[in-house]
């Protein structure tokens, strides 16, 4: 029994020591190492947002840069007593909030800016006191200035994208008189955009989007997304983040430093300009069917370079920060526009005799025109009579049209699709751009179907959904008579200094004579003229009111579909029209080419001529007008520096 009792004493002493090593390795050893993963664990560095670089336009007028601004971060400590806290924090609180929106008050805001801050402010302070994790109440130690006794210190931001030195010099004053109060000032970078209602389509904006609860990750649109003005490095802050992952700041680490500059090829003068004619044509349509269209789309580019002058882009109901950029977003059927280009391969494969060719394009004296062999009645708004190549064009004929595209044949209006690249996007590299559809299967469709629909569709704009750009490329394409891609941007300049290329598609081979050209402008010119039966008449109108009659030409179009609206259950089909130009200037030799498009449901008469012609010529006189201008200053600079180089002499 003696012997068994020994061993249990024994037993239970070895525990009891083993014990004791235990719990002396688990807070000596271990303890250390537990406070040290759990340092590593609450102070972080968090990267910085880098500057996004500065985006101008061709002649360097700025579109977007980083401002230098100032944040203002607080770090106040509190006296914590047992039992009166609450109440004892609330009149701080208020307080403190009081006395800092005073401070940002010397910017010289409205009144109700004013109010608004100190709300936000008390709001900002007693959330956190009433924060559940009790984390952002840290014990603080004496420091300089700080009575030497415990107290709780709190840390939150008092302004960010601060500038006036008025409002610092009076945040200094306020945290001066109060030992328990110290502001940091943090640099940081806010994006500006100087023109922005007129340029927020092509540049865009850089945004956040809310992604978990207090996480939020950025959003780029627009020219603001590409990686070109990403050189720029992200500077570093010292952050301390408790268990349930809240943040606050403690430092900075290192500050970002400066990145590139992007200069594109847009004419912010004629941006405006193109914003304000599109703006003006939706005016228009909304006093005529008093409601205004869905959206609209109004572009610009140089016929030789390629290069975007302007991009301008509306929609009904939407903020331009949360609609669809329509140049590139919205589809459509392009409608008539596209007769010239289909014409331009009927001539040049031989297929159409421009001077002696002649189409029945009124066959029942109604408009009519039953396509033979299939049951497909194609219809023309008038009747036309008998019709050339020029008079089809000027008075836009489906009827003659649908039988040029006969003409043309499968391997033709394959060639036709891609020479003009439909359904491909374009070379802007802009976020979000849709390619649109196309047919795809010509060589392999049945006759009866390729005959009966596809090729008089084709002809006469339909069967396929592209993009207002995709139209502007098509007839940068036909002036220039080879593949020519559009282009936003002219170069890019790095961080060090160095310039970047910027990749562009070379242009392809010629494809139309000069001959054949200079016969479908002047079918063109005809288009915008007095002319009986000329679809272009309004803008004729327009710019003989303006003096500057003969100046523009182009192609009206005008497009319809039906399309099934409204609630799951109870949808109507509805007439979705399009109205569209497609023209340049000068008439006589094309220098610029302008699209305009607007989409309407529900609006008999809504023709392309009446309500998109006017806005499009309108921006290429201007344009024009611009480059004529530019010319003048050019030629008096060169000529002042010879009477220099004279005097030298």
């Amino acid at each position: 029994m003696g012997l068994r009792a020994g061993f249990c004493f024994a037993f239970l002493g070895l525990l009891a020591v083993a014990l004791l090593a235990r719990l002396a390795w688990l807070q000596g050893f271990r303890e250390t190492s537990n406070r040290q993963a759990v340092a590593l664990q609450r102070n972080r560095h968090e990267a910085l947002p880098a500057p996004r670089g500065t985006i101008v336009d061709r002649d360097l007028r700025l579109l977007a840069y980083d401002r230098p601004v100032l944040e203002v971060r607080a770090e106040a400590y509190f006296d914590w007593r047992e039992g009166h806290e609450t109440e004892d924090y609330h009149e701080f609180a208020q307080r403190l909030a009081a006395d800092l929106a005073f401070a940002l008050d010397a910017d010289g805001a409205p009144s109700a800016a004013r109010s608004q801050r100190l709300l936000d402010l008390r709001a900002r302070l007693l959330k956190l006191r009433d924060d559940p994790s009790g984390e952002r109440w840290l014990r603080a130690s004496a420091r300089d200035g700080v009575p030497a006794r415990w107290r709780r210190r709190l840390d939150f931001l008092v302004g960010g994208a601060i500038e006036s030195a008025a409002v610092l010099e009076r945040l200094d004053t306020v945290a001066a008189q109060r030992s328990w109060l110290h502001l940091h000032r943090l640099r940081r970078f806010a994006r500006t955009y100087p023109r922005r209602a007129a340029t927020v389509g092509p540049v865009g904006f850089v945004g956040q989007v809310l992604v978990a609860k207090d996480r939020s990750v950025p959003l780029y649109r627009g020219m603001e997304a590409l990686a070109g003005l990403l050189p720029g490095e992200a500077g570093r802050q010292l952050v301390w983040q408790d268990a349930t992952a809240n943040r606050y700041w403690t430092g900075i680490a290192e500050t970002p430093t400066a990145p590139a500059l992007l200069q594109s090829t847009l004419d912010l003068e004629l941006q405006e300009c193109a914003d304000r004619e599109l703006t003006k044509a939706v005016e228009a349509v909304t006093e005529r069917y008093r409601s205004p269209p869905e959206w609209g789309a109004l572009c610009l580019a140089e016929v030789a370079t390629g290069e975007i002058l302007a991009l301008a882009s509306w929609r009904d109901g939407a903020a331009p920060e949360q609609a669809a950029f329509s140049p590139i977003q919205c589809l459509c059927p392009p409608g008539s526009v596209v007769k010239p280009l289909v014409f331009s391969l009927a001539l040049e494969k031989g297929v159409l005799d421009w001077e002696r060719d002649e189409f029945e394009c009124s066959p029942s004296g109604q408009g009519l025109w039953r396509v033979p062999g299939v049951a497909r009645v194609i219809r023309d708004s008038h009747p036309c009579g008998r019709l050339g190549p020029r008079d089809i064009l000027v008075q836009s004929s489906n009827i003659g049209a649908g039988q040029v595209g006969l003409r043309l044949g499968r391997e033709g209006l394959a060639e036709y699709l891609d020479v003009f690249r439909w359904g491909a996007t374009t070379g802007t590299m802009l976020p979000g751009e849709l390619a649109g559809v196309r047919p795809t299967d010509l060589a392999t469709m049945p006759e009866r179907l390729f005959r009966g629909y596809s090729a008089p569709s084709l002809s006469m704009g339909y069967d396929y959904n592209i993009t207002p750009l995709q139209v502007l490329r098509a007839y940068v394409t036909l002036l220039s008579r080879r593949p020519r891609e559009l282009t936003l941007y002219r170069r890019a300049v790095a961080a060090g200094g160095e310039p970047q290329s910027l990749a562009r598609r070379p242009d392809g081979e010629i494809f139309l004579s000069a001959a054949n050209l200079e016969r479908l402008l002047a079918a063109m010119r005809g288009v915008v003229s007095p002319e009986v039966g000329a679809t272009g008449r309004a803008l004729h109108a327009e710019l003989e009111r303006l003096g500057r009659a003969g100046a523009v030409a182009g192609k009206t179009g005008t497009s319809e579909y039906r399309e099934r609206r409204g609630p799951q259950g109870s949808a109507q089909l509805v007439m979705v029209r399009t109205a569209s130009f497609a023209g340049f200037a000068p008439a006589d030799r094309p220098r610029f080419a302008a699209v305009c498009v607007l989409q309407k449901p529900g609006a008999a008469s809504f023709w392309g001529g009446r309500y998109a012609g006017p806005a499009a010529g309108r921006l290429l006189l201007r344009a024009v007008t611009r480059s004529e201008l530019g010319e003048r200053r050019r030629s008096v600079r060169r000529s002042l520096a010879k009477v220099g180089q004279v005097r030298q002499q």
